[in-house]
């Protein structure tokens, strides 16, 4: 073996799907119905981007 890749310590492995790990009296679940149904096309965000899904970006504007 050439190279020993370490672990990201700041990266997190999530052992059960996020949606169970959050009650469901938990204020995450209002904020996310909140903005599930925020109508974003009349504040100028496009929301149809045909079947070649999202513009691509430059790699380097990083």
């Amino acid at each position: 073996m050439r190279f020993i890749l370490r672990k990201n310590r700041a990266t997190y492995s999530l052992t059960s799907p996020l949606d169970e790990l959050i009650s469901s009296g938990n204020v995450l679940r209002r904020i996310d119905l909140f903005v599930e149904n925020l109508e974003l096309t009349p504040l100028g965000f496009k929301m149809d981007f045909g079947e070649n899904g999202r513009p691509s970006y430059h790699g380097d504007s990083l």
